[in-house]
C-alpha cells in the first residue's frame, strides 16, 4: 500500500509538462547540437516533444529534432523520428516529434542559421515527464574527416584512390552491462565500389554491414559491454577517384567517440569544438543534385531523402 500511495504522488509529477529554455547566437558555417535527456517514468507513456525558436535575424533559422532511439532503430533512407523547420528570414521555427516511451529516452536538437549567421532564443517542450538539457557542443559545417556530435552521432567524409580502400574508424562505449543495442550506419559514395562496417574490439574482425549502392542505409545490431571498436573501410572504383561520406547514430546512452589510443584520440580530424552555446552536423554536398532526383515528396512528420542527405547522414 505505502508503495501505491508513492506512485500516486509522483505520478501527476511524471505526466507534467517540460521545458528547457535555450537561445544565443549560430554563426554561418556552424551547426549548434543540443543532448536533450526525458525521463517518462516506469509506465509507458504518450508524448510530444515540440521545439520552438524564433529569430530576428534576415538570415532565418533552421532547427531539428532527433529521436536517437527512433533513427538507430531504423535502415530506411527517409527514418521515423526526425523534424525540421526552416524560415528564409525573422520568424518562428517549429520542429515536433511525437511517440510513446518509458524510462529514459534522448533525443538531439540542432540549430544552424540559414545564412551568415542568427540569434534566437526558444525552448523545447515535452507534454510529458521531465526534460533535462545534458550536453552540447558544435561543429564547422564544411569540415571534413571525422566528426562527432554530443557523443551520440559521428560523421565522415573523405576520399579515395582508384582501386584503393581506405580506413576510417570510431568507437561505441555500451556500458558496464552486456546489452544489444541497433545502432544507424548509413553512406554516400561515388567512384566507390563498396563500403564496409566492420567491429575489430580486441583484434578480430566482424563484417557488420556491406554497402555496393549509394545511398544505403541499415541498423546493425551490436552486442556486448564497455568500449567497442569499429572500422569503415571504402573501396575506390577501379580507373577513378572516389568520394564517400558515412554517418552513424547511436541509442539512449550510448556513446559514440574517436578511437582513443594511450589516453589521447586518434588522428582522424574532427570539426568539433566546444561552446555554450553547442554546435552540430556538417556536409560535402556534391552528391545532392543526384539524391534529389530520389526524392520525394514527403509530409512534415520526417525528412525527404534529399533532406537527410543535406543533414547529416546521407552526405557527399
Amino acid at each position: 500500500m505505502r508503495y501505491l500511495v508513492l506512485l500516486l504522488l509522483f505520478a501527476p509529477l511524471l505526466a507534467a509538462q517540460d521545458s528547457e529554455p535555450i537561445s544565443g547566437t549560430v554563426p554561418g558555417n556552424r551547426r549548434l547540437n543540443y543532448l536533450l535527456r526525458a525521463e517518462f517514468g516506469g509506465a509507458t507513456t504518450s508524448f510530444s516533444l515540440a521545439a520552438n525558436f524564433n529569430t530576428s535575424s534576415s538570415q532565418g533559422l533552421i532547427v531539428r529534432l532527433i529521436d536517437l532511439d527512433a533513427v538507430s532503430g531504423s535502415g530506411a533512407l527517409n527514418p521515423p523520428g526526425f523534424d525540421e523547420s526552416i524560415v528564409p528570414g525573422a520568424g518562428t521555427a517549429n520542429a515536433s516529434l511525437a511517440g510513446s516511451y518509458s524510462g529514459r529516452r534522448e533525443f538531439a536538437l540542432e540549430i544552424e542559421s540559414n545564412g551568415s549567421g542568427s540569434t534566437f532564443s526558444g525552448s523545447v517542450t515535452s507534454s510529458a515527464g521531465s526534460l533535462e538539457l545534458v550536453a552540447s557542443d558544435q561543429l564547422v559545417v564544411s569540415a571534413t574527416g571525422l566528426r562527432t556530435a554530443v557523443g551520440r552521432m559521428a560523421f565522415f567524409s573523405g576520399t579515395t584512390s582508384p582501386g584503393a580502400t581506405t580506413s576510417s574508424s570510431f568507437q561505441l562505449d555500451l556500458g558496464p552491462v552486456s546489452r544489444t543495442v541497433f545502432v544507424r550506419f548509413d553512406a554516400a559514395a561515388s567512384g566507390v565500389d563498396k563500403v564496409e562496417l566492420i567491429e575489430n574490439t580486441g583484434g578480430s574482425a566482424t563484417i557488420l554491414a556491406t554497402f555496393t549502392t549509394f545511398p544505403d542505409a541499415t541498423a546493425v545490431p551490436i552486442t556486448g559491454s564497455g568500449v567497442r571498436t569499429l572500422r569503415v573501410n571504402a573501396r575506390g572504383a577501379t580507373g577513378v577517384s572516389g568520394g564517400y561520406s558515412w554517418g552513424v547514430t547511436a541509442p539512449t546512452e550510448v556513446a559514440v567517440d574517436r578511437v582513443q589510443s594511450g589516453g589521447g584520440s586518434s588522428n582522424d580530424d574532427d570539426g568539433s569544438c566546444t561552446t555554450n552555446p553547442a554546435a552540430g552536423w556538417p556536409g560535402i554536398m556534391a552528391l545532392l543534385p543526384a539524391l534529389a532526383l530520389l526524392a520525394r515528396r514527403r509530409p512534415k512528420t520526417g525528412p525527404s531523402l534529399l533532406n537527410w542527405a543535406a543533414h547529416g547522414r546521407v552526405e557527399l
